[in-house]
């Protein structure tokens, strides 16, 4: 059976797959047709659910083992997602301790915290 992070690296592969596809596809702009905007819609709603699951699976298992195995894990990681954030490693170095404080203060204030 594999582990979770093998089935997250899995799903980056996956959706990475999609996004290309989606990317190099024919869209109303280039004279798709119908058929075509009809598969281009079941591929977005099918990214949609894929990036979905991908994400309950971090929040459930691997946000968890980072903020129990980092030094100070909990104070810095983010307890929710982040999908918009650059994945630029100054990015996440300088933006992450900020995220992570905003995060825990929204937490308290809605009851997740606890």
């Amino acid at each position: 059976m594999p582990s979770v992070f093998d089935v997250l690296a899995q799903d980056h592969a996956e959706v990475k797959r999609m996004l290309t596809e989606l990317e190099l596809g024919p869209t109303a702009a280039t004279g798709a047709d119908a058929d075509e905007l009809a598969l281009r819609k079941r591929m977005v709603q099918q990214l949609v659910i894929e990036v979905s699951k991908h994400e309950a699976v971090e929040e459930m298992y691997f946000w968890p083992a980072v903020r129990s195995h980092v030094t100070d894990g909990r104070e810095n990681a983010p307890t929710r997602p982040h999908p918009k954030t650059p994945a630029s490693p100054g990015v996440l170095k300088t933006a992450g301790p900020a995220i992570a404080a905003a995060d825990r203060l929204r937490d308290a204030a809605t009851g997740r915290d606890e």
